[in-house]
């Protein structure tokens, strides 16, 4: 008659029908079963455990079914379950704590003589297929647009163009700027000026943290994009001709400065403007 090892087990094989199984000869593997059963003599070569022991009954699970720690594996209390409370943050709130200035580029198409290579080669954009001028746009958390640069051809970096509009000089401590991925300005921001861009994908898929970090800029950016198309339904920024260009940085400018006659983006803000105008 063979018994299992295991403390408080009456197990044997002539009464029960599980397997019984050898203790492993391997020394790191035995260590290892000893200390699961914990029993401080050393088991001798008659030494077996029987299948209960193990998880789903396969040795390859490891004794691990013990009435010292079964209790401990399978008896737990659920957390209570409790309602999230909802902050009270408005739109603006939220925009407010991802950024104090958002910066975007706009780029619009435009015709280069063919007779200037040159100039055919400056305005190729690479991401558009097709020769266009660039600007760079800031936006505030509320929505208005703050700076409208000058025009740049379509193949100039975005690093480039926020290096020559000297945009960063006017950043103080404790700004945050919200941007695309093609900003990489890291290495010339100012002391306490801080970037926030969508993480990259640099494996096969984002980590939980990197989902939430990028739906919670695409979020705010929303506001971004509509300003951007606020500027755009003006049918001029459609085409700007090769023979306007010393007048084009102008057309964008004033531009932007008529998005922000309109209306306010945000509803908050908008409630506050209806609100202010009712009472004029």
């Amino acid at each position: 008659m063979v018994m299992c090892w295991a403390p408080e087990c009456k197990h044997y094989n002539q009464r029960e029908t599980c397997k019984l199984f050898k203790f492993p000869k391997d020394a790191k593997e035995r260590m290892r079963w000893k200390k699961f059963i914990r029993r401080s003599e050393e088991p001798g070569p008659g030494a077996f455990l029987c299948s209960c022991d193990f998880p789903g009954g396969k040795r390859e699970n490891g004794p691990q079914l013990f009435q010292h720690n079964i209790t401990k594996r399978f008896s737990y209390t659920s957390p209570e379950k409790k309602d999230k409370k909802r902050l009270k943050l408005t739109r603006s709130d939220v925009a407010e704590a991802l950024a104090n200035i958002t910066r975007t580029q706009s780029e619009i198409a435009t015709m280069v003589p063919r007779s200037s290579m040159t100039a055919q080669k400056a305005t190729y954009s690479a991401y558009k297929h097709k020769n266009t001028w660039k600007a760079l746009i800031g936006v505030a958390p509320n929505g208005v647009v703050t700076f409208v640069s000058d025009l740049y051809p379509g193949s100039t970096s975005d690093k480039k163009i926020v290096q020559h509009c000297k945009t960063l000089e006017q950043m103080e401590t404790g700004d945050l700027i919200l941007a695309d991925k093609g900003f990489l300005l890291k290495d010339i921001l100012p002391p306490g000026v801080n970037l926030n861009i969508p993480p990259f994908l640099v494996t096969s898929q984002f980590t939980p943290e990197q989902v939430y970090r990028t739906e919670t800029i695409a979020r705010a950016r929303i506001h971004v994009e509509r300003a951007i198309r606020r500027m755009k339904c003006y049918k001029i920024l459609d085409f700007i001709p090769y023979s306007l260009q010393s007048h084009a940085s102008c057309v964008v400018q004033v531009i932007g400065a008529l998005t922000n006659l309109q209306p306010p983006l945000i509803r908050e803000f908008a409630q506050a403007y209806s609100a202010s105008s009712d009472n004029e």
